[in-house]
């Protein structure tokens, strides 16, 4: 497991907490300064969808799409899980149950998911 904490994981937290914090101009202007290069590929992922998130609250969708995709790109297995951020009920729990359709806070559009028997994340047309 990876454990490093140097400059720019300390960078990455920042953004991070700025977001959750609602300070949406820090994360989205110093987000992608951050040369997350070395770091390892979900932890690239994360900040990259961290910054996707910070514009699509600015509303620059084209660019929250553009990292998005690139997110994807890197590793389509992680980009496709939800976010830390998503407060929806696990699967299978009296406020979701499987199969139910809910929409994630953490999604630039918010758009409509819903959860298969085995628990598994489905988008909805």
């Amino acid at each position: 497991m990876w454990t490093a904490f140097g400059p720019t994981n300390v960078a990455i937290h920042r953004i991070s907490t700025a977001m959750e914090l609602g300070d949406i101009q820090i994360a989205a202007g110093q987000g992608p300064r951050v040369d997350s290069s070395t770091l390892p590929l979900e932890r690239r992922v994360r900040h990259t969808l961290e910054i996707a998130r910070a514009y699509s609250a600015q509303n620059r969708m084209d660019e929250a799409l553009a990292l998005v995709l690139d997110a994807k790109k890197l590793a389509p297995s992680k980009s496709a899980t939800t976010s830390s951020r998503d407060t929806s009920s696990p699967p299978g729990s009296a406020n979701n149950e499987a199969g139910r359709a809910t929409c994630s806070p953490s999604s630039p559009n918010g758009s409509a998911s819903s959860r298969d028997r085995d628990g598994r994340l489905q988008s909805l047309p």
